[in-house]
């Protein structure tokens, strides 16, 4: 019985070995997926910066595009007050000189 007892304790201490390098071995296999994943990110990071980059080129064009259509409208309804200002002044005085025509 004491034999079979020291073989047990020494399949258990190689099983326990045995575990030990297949931990060790999922810890390297582990370390190595972070840092692929670590790589990434910073790749992803990376590559939103140079979007962001870019979004705010386009955002500043966009914005002086809006800016100068916003000054042709400007000018524009300035010139159509201008009009609408003339209109009325003409009419009023087509209007007075009805009045005094009729005097």
């Amino acid at each position: 019985m004491v034999r079979k007892s020291r073989l047990g304790s020494k399949a258990s201490e190689g099983h326990l070995l045995k575990l030990m390098s297949d931990l060790i071995e999922c810890n390297k296999a582990v370390f190595n997926e972070l840092n692929i994943i670590k790589q990434s990110q910073r790749d992803m990071h990376r590559k939103l910066q140079e979007i962001s980059v870019k979004v705010e080129s386009i955002n500043k064009d966009e914005l002086s595009d809006i800016g100068n259509q916003v000054k042709k409208l400007q000018l524009m309804a300035e010139g159509v007050e201008e009009s609408a200002r003339l209109i009325m002044l003409t009419s009023v005085m087509n209007e007075l000189d009805e009045v005094v025509g009729n005097k």
